[in-house]
């Protein structure tokens, strides 16, 4: 598996993982498909990371609709900007 190839198991242990991708918008098909997105999640958890999802806030707003909720990923989504959309940082 391309997974164990990466060694990302090796990479994460006692790691908070940010994992950003496109969750769609509205009808948004250029997407990962919620259940590989979850392999990804699954093999962080194995190697000991802490992993959750990301996207920026009106695209995660409405995720759930298109597949991508805690349950199916089996890690929490979060916006962007943070949980409570005030995490904003400046170059």
């Amino acid at each position: 598996m391309i997974l164990d190839q990466l060694h990302l198991r090796d990479r994460v242990k006692g790691e908070r993982v940010c994992i950003k991708v496109h969750v769609g918008n509205d009808i948004g098909y250029s997407v990962i498909h919620p259940v590989f997105l979850r392999k990804v999640v699954q093999a962080v958890k194995d190697g000991g990371g802490n992993p959750f999802v990301t996207d920026i806030s009106w695209d995660v707003q409405n995720c759930a609709s298109r597949g991508y909720t805690e349950e199916v990923l089996g890690c929490p989504i979060y916006p962007a900007a943070g949980p409570d959309e005030k995490i904003f940082l400046r170059a």
